[in-house]
């Protein structure tokens, strides 16, 4: 399910020598948000990504024509989404692009300062492992004559490139928070799942950007990108999500769960326990959306609405140990009853530790960024989970 554009909703303006801005774009306030300390993101990087949306999209990044062609089709992509007509918005390949470059080069700009610091955490694994001080999981392949660092990433949501262009990004940024352009740091792989269909979006986009680095001439690892075309709230789930997430090292949802909350609740915390239930041990949850997010609850005949981050909380840290306390409970039923006994009077261990909550954080763009459409800055929540078995 791609996200709605509710970046512009908590958005401000930055210079005056960049692209147009939307009508009904507002500044934010300041005041009470965090800031991530992040990796050094050089400026030539960040317009590395925006230079390939343009070179994807030429005919509606003409800054002659943008207001005539792009800006006509945004309206239209923004009238779906407020009335919730997903399949109308992004049921043609004209709406997908013009939501893709509109929307995804800000957020991808963003999403770079929040991967990178989440590589910090991934780049610690890698250590451990080359080190011997851990044996590999799953999520890193260890083959002969390679570094054996494979970053495998599964993105739900995904598909307008936003996610596609920060990974790539990222592979330049090192550990030492600064380009190193002699040091191949991993391989990534990406798997994108979205209810559109995103794939030719994501293969001019990709084009684009394996050809700016070639021609900076650095060299870089491989970076590998499939898509598929999967409603995230249907039951069970494809063999492919499955497979993906029982081999990932990271799993985001970037501006996308409260949108899911809010087409159903009790799907959406089925798909949080599926999430429990397939991914590996060790690999990181990382969960983006608009701050102050709601969503709406009837219980014993009552409506009340409960904020994301509690419903988030309460599928993860509560309702995940209490589905595996259920099974082996079942399970030990059918052996015998003296196991059952032992079941249930026995402390199963958490499934995930939070490692960070953030109710409200800012990104805020630089100065010298290049691009014909005006770039927000993104103010968001942030939740990171590491899976403990």
């Amino acid at each position: 399910m791609a996200p709605r554009p509710k970046v512009a909703a908590h958005s401000s303006t930055g210079s005056s020598k960049q692209g147009k801005q939307l009508e009904g774009e507002k500044s934010p306030h300041r005041r009470g948000h965090e800031t991530l300390q992040s990796a050094i993101v050089p400026l030539s990087l960040q317009n590395s990504i925006l230079q390939a949306f343009c070179r994807a999209f030429p005919k509606l990044l003409n800054p002659n024509t943008t207001e005539a062609i792009l800006f006509p089709v945004l309206q239209r992509v923004k009238q779906h989404l407020y009335n919730r007509d997903f399949d109308a918005a992004f049921g043609c390949t004209e709406n997908l692009e013009a939501y893709a470059v509109r929307w995804s080069p800000g957020r991808a700009l963003g999403y770079l300062e929040i991967f990178s610091v989440i590589l910090r955490l991934v780049q610690c694994d890698f250590d451990h492992l080359e080190s011997g001080a851990v044996t590999a999981p799953a999520f890193v392949d260890k083959q002969p004559n390679t570094s054996g660092r494979t970053l495998r990433v599964v993105c739900l949501g995904g598909g307008a490139g936003a996610e596609a262009a920060a990974f790539w990004a990222l592979q330049l940024i090192s550990k030492d928070d600064a380009l190193d352009k002699s040091t191949v740091a991993y391989d990534t792989k990406l798997t994108i799942f979205d209810v559109a269909d995103w794939q030719p979006v994501l293969d001019r986009l990709k084009e684009c950007l394996v050809a700016n680095g070639e021609a900076a001439e650095i060299e870089r690892p491989s970076f590998g990108m499939t898509a598929y075309r999967v409603d995230l709230l249907f039951f069970p789930l494809s063999k492919s999500l499955i497979d993906s997430l029982g081999t990932a090292r990271l799993v985001t949802l970037m501006f996308t769960l409260n949108e899911m909350y809010t087409a159903s609740i009790g799907k959406t915390q089925r798909l949080l326990l599926e999430l429990s239930r397939r991914m590996a041990p060790k690999a990181l949850l990382l969960i983006v959306d608009s701050p102050g997010s709601y969503s709406t609850v009837k219980l014993g005949g009552k409506e009340k609405q409960y904020p994301m981050a509690w419903l988030l909380e309460h599928a993860l840290l509560h309702k995940a140990t209490e589905a595996e306390v259920e099974i082996e409970r079942e399970a030990a039923n059918r052996d015998s009853t003296a196991s059952a006994q032992s079941t249930r009077c026995r402390t199963v261990e958490p499934v995930w530790q939070e490692l960070r909550s953030s109710a409200s954080v800012w990104w805020r763009q630089p100065q010298g960024l290049k691009y014909p459409v005006q770039i927000e800055n993104m103010r968001y929540q942030l939740h990171l989970y590491r899976k403990l078995r």
